[in-house]
């Protein structure tokens, strides 16, 4: 790849910038024609309000009839002196099939003239560019015609590898502009009802009085120490990094203890053993580990204090299972559910999975392909790694204690929301009461009681084990500290664990929080079709949207929309907040915030742009905010560690891998490792693949468990080899950082 600067480029987009500092200019542009755009976003929403019955608007003053223009795009074509026509037709709700239409009609729109802004998949858009059929905007960029765009790209020269075709000769060709849901952002994150953590763990002589195993409960002790067979640290003080009440860091001492794990074992091993005496063991516990939190113990976990590791999380997920009385505050609550997914969905399901990253598993949650690099910078899948087979034996000891969702890998009623409804929001028929997940911060935390400055998601009335008790207590929670490698080549035998469940290769990591759940180049943007008409138009309209007053508008709305700009909401940032009148708006809608303004407004679209994550936090419900905060506040103090995008020449541990990354596979080769790709094929349902192995039998021979049609567990593993060598190859020689496992596997 040939690395071009963008200094000139950026020196071209020094004049007219929107400041990011405080309220925006307004951009003035010349006027500039006509803008023929084709924006069908899943055949719901787009450039104008498509639903048959008016919509009053009681911010414009005006009613929107089919056809009418939405206010945001109005605004656009007013800021922009451009006549903004919508010429999609909504007659398919699927990419590819838009995009056979389109091509169909030879990239003509409703109105019978050309498209100028086709809206479609990073994927057929690459395939727009090799027929010669979209616009390279590189020579907008070098023409100063891009200005906001290339002074994005300057200050971000990562995306440009994201995104860019380089030809023969090195050359970067860019055909869409990026869109990302937020950048350098964490996407998915733990989340807990931190108010049952407060109800067992910051009041002396609490718990239920009843058996710590039984219905509903505890099934069994099967999980094993895994920070060290026998101490919670190895040596006699471990420092952990954390923050006071100031936000200045300081170091957190943890005193070597007994593995509170090895503790559960001994204790739930006598008959008897009872919920309230796991909490006061536990309880015990924290105060001779923790002893600096021993007047709010709930902080170990719940704040940006948090400084637990993974075998505290997994005795507090048994304390939590073991007194449902106590965690709900309702005495006739017999059964929390511990981990549970959104829904009864293929992705949620695979969200199961990803608790495995409690273990310092990487890849878990990578934005690609499940591609990771290693301490060395070198590329690996997770699959290919008998780490990540060996995470799915304890979340198999977890699975048959009770901890997860018993029946998370059913599809039953398909709904994507289903144990968010029953376990958070408590709204569906038999809610009961949900403790974790690890998923999205502000559609998972709508269980919360509704927002009192009316932002967020509205909820149903609450029934259920929480029937006339709100809750405040659901939010996102910092990662635990656990051993990641930082530093080191990871080969593909490396193991997880011993035969004893303790983590192996200590010496050589590192313990620290991290996530490798960064928000990734999202597979949808728009580009401008060779036989597009107005492609000067179409350029500004593009750009305008990287500009501060452009974005903001997307995002919150034209400036009538929008509230007063704060700094609060997103430290030391001059940010928009949503204005009275839109939330005003919203609430009477009867919908989700998000459908709300890409039908009613037409903003926050996913066109080529950067959302603010500002956005995303004034729409969290406020209670969950506070938890959002914790995380992010952690990542920017450099307490927990976010995999980044990076240029090639940074690939690290700490790097994702580029996302929308376009590399040739052999279709034969393919075949040699089919058993692997559909144990972990994301896309499945039901007892099949990995997720037969975590819902096995305690007593099972994993080995032997049928994964998939007359395929073993066993069989699988067998084949990791071949897997690498067929597959991994291919990515990793791409960027010419293949594992040396992976030379010497070749015969290289």
């Amino acid at each position: 790849m040939k690395k071009i600067s963008l200094v000139a480029l950026t020196a071209l987009a020094t004049l007219g910038l929107a400041s990011c500092n405080g309220p925006v200019e307004q951009v003035q542009v010349a006027k500039n024609g006509k803008l023929n755009i084709y924006l069908n976003y899943n055949g719901t929403n787009g450039v104008s309000y498509i639903k048959t019955e008016p919509f009053a608007n009681t911010v414009d003053g005006m009613t929107y009839t089919q056809g009418a223009l939405l206010p945001t795009w109005k605004a656009f074509a007013e800021n922009l002196q451009v006549d903004i026509v919508d010429v999609a037709e909504y007659s398919t709700t699927k990419d590819n099939d838009t995009y056979d239409a389109v091509v169909a009609k030879n990239f003509v729109g409703k109105n019978g003239e050309a498209i100028d802004l086709f809206y479609n998949s990073v994927a057929n858009m690459k395939k727009m560019a090799s027929a010669g059929n979209a616009v390279d905007l590189m020579d907008y960029l070098k023409a100063g015609k891009m200005p906001h765009f290339a002074k994005y790209l300057s200050d971000n020269p990562e995306v440009l590898d994201m995104c860019a075709i380089y030809d023969k000769d090195g050359n970067p060709h860019i055909y869409y502009t990026p869109y990302f849901d937020g950048y350098q952002q964490i996407e998915r994150m733990f989340i807990m009802d931190t108010e049952m953590v407060e109800r067992l763990l910051d009041t002396a002589s609490v718990g239920d009085d009843t058996a710590a195993i039984g219905e509903g409960k505890l099934a069994g002790a099967y999980y094993k120490p895994y920070m060290d067979s026998e101490k919670n640290y190895k040596d006699a003080v471990t420092l952990v990094q954390s923050v006071n009440d100031k936000d200045e860091l300081v170091t957190v001492e943890v005193q070597q203890t007994t593995n509170i794990i090895k503790q559960q074992n001994e204790l739930l091993a006598t008959a008897g053993t009872t919920g309230k005496q796991l909490v006061e063991q536990f309880q015990a516990y924290l105060k001779a580990a923790y002893p600096s939190y021993s007047g709010k113990l709930s902080e170990v976990f719940t704040g940006v204090k948090a400084v637990y590791n993974p075998d505290d999380l997994v005795a507090l997920l048994r304390v939590v299972r073991a007194n449902p009385a106590t965690a709900t505050g309702v005495a006739t609550c017999t059964e929390v559910t511990t981990i549970f997914p959104r829904g009864e969905a293929a992705n949620r399901m695979e969200n199961m999975y990803d608790f495995a990253a409690i273990w310092g598993l990487n890849g878990v949650d990578s934005e690609s392909n499940n591609l990771f690099f290693d301490g060395a910078g070198k590329l690996n899948v997770l699959g290919g790694m008998q780490a990540s087979y060996d995470a799915l034996v304890l979340l198999n000891q977890l699975y048959n204690e009770g901890l997860i969702q018993k029946n998370f890998h059913e599809q039953g009623t398909k709904k994507g929301t289903y144990y968010l409804d029953k376990y958070f929001k408590n709204t569906s028929e038999g809610s009961g009461a949900g403790f974790m997940l690890y998923d999205y911060c502000a559609s998972t935390t709508v269980g919360n009681k509704v927002d009192a400055n009316g932002v967020g998601t509205k909820t149903e009335q609450r029934k259920g084990v929480y029937a006339g008790k709100d809750r405040t207590g659901i939010r996102p929670v910092l990662a635990p500290v656990t051993y990641w490698n930082t530093s080191y080549e990871a080969k593909n035998t490396d193991k997880l664990v011993d035969a004893n469940g303790q983590a192996v290769n200590r010496d050589n990591k590192t313990l620290a929080r991290f996530s490798d759940s960064n928000r990734a180049l999202k597979s949808n943007s728009w580009c401008i079709p060779t036989a597009a008409t107005h492609k000067e138009a179409a350029v500004k309209m593009m750009d305008y949207l990287y500009s501060a007053e452009g974005s903001y508008i997307n995002d919150f709305g034209p400036a009538a929309y929008q509230g007063e700009y704060s700094n609060d909401v997103i430290y030391g940032e001059w940010v928009p907040t949503l204005g009275a009148p839109l939330i005003a708006m919203y609430l009477q809608s009867g919908t989700d915030f998000w459908s709300f303004m890409r039908e009613y407004i037409g903003s926050t679209n996913g066109i080529g742009s950067i959302r603010s994550d500002a956005l995303d936090m004034q729409v969290t419900n406020q209670y969950a905010a506070k938890g959002l905060k914790n995380v992010q506040k952690a990542v920017k103090l450099g307490i927990m560690t976010l995999a980044t995008c990076k240029t090639a020449e940074n690939y690290g541990w700490n790097a994702c891998v580029p996302t929308n990354w376009q590399v040739s596979e052999n279709a034969d080769a393919k075949n040699s490792y089919k058993k692997v790709t559909d144990f972990w094929n994301a896309s499945s349902t039901g007892a099949t693949g990995w997720k037969a192995v975590v819902i096995a039998p305690i007593t099972a021979d994993l080995n032997a468990v049928t994964v998939n049609e007359g395929v073993k567990y066993a069989d699988v593993v067998a084949e990791m080899d071949t897997y690498n060598k067929n597959y991994l190859s291919v990515w990793a020689n791409s960027i010419n950082c293949a594992p040396s496992w992976l030379v010497e596997l070749q015969g290289k």
